[in-house]
């Protein structure tokens, strides 16, 4: 009998592997690793993929900062591939160390492009407070319907 079962062997991790994927994160002092499998389960997480010279990620940074309200209690990682000088300016510029809640540092392995086959920027995704997938958005961001996910 010859199966024609769709074969899922190329399809990517997240689709195989629901939880949240635990990898390094370069904070901006060059010497300390955030490894996102330390985030506890009881809280939304958001990992966000950008580049510091991205128009698309400066406007959906500049739309989770607006929305802070409803975000408060999300735990938001952003990282990029770009340098630790740059990811820095832009925390920096978008004034990000007044929220708690998030950390920004360079992803120097690419593992999230790889895991969840990145092809546009900004790259968000949006785990639930048991760490299990909800959501992937990549490039424009519809807030409507994103912050639809923290209800």
């Amino acid at each position: 009998m010859v199966s024609y079962a769709q074969n899922n062997a190329n399809n990517p991790a997240y689709e195989k592997y629901k939880d949240l994927p635990a990898f390094n994160i370069l904070m901006p002092d060059s010497s300390t690793i955030f490894n996102t499998g330390m985030i506890k389960e009881g809280r939304y997480s958001i990992l966000m993929f950008f580049s510091p010279d991205c128009d698309h990620c400066h406007a959906a940074t500049d739309s989770l900062v607006r929305h802070m309200d409803v975000l408060k209690s999300v735990q938001i990682c952003m990282f990029s591939p770009a340098t630790l000088s740059a990811i820095s300016e832009f925390y920096n510029k978008k004034e990000l160390k007044k929220y708690k809640n998030i950390l920004a540092g360079k992803d120097y392995d690419m593992f999230f492009v790889k895991f969840f086959n990145i092809s546009s920027l900004p790259a968000v995704v949006v785990y639930d407070k048991k760490k299990k997938f909800l959501n992937m958005y990549q490039g424009t961001m519809h807030m409507d319907n994103f912050l639809s996910n923290f209800k």
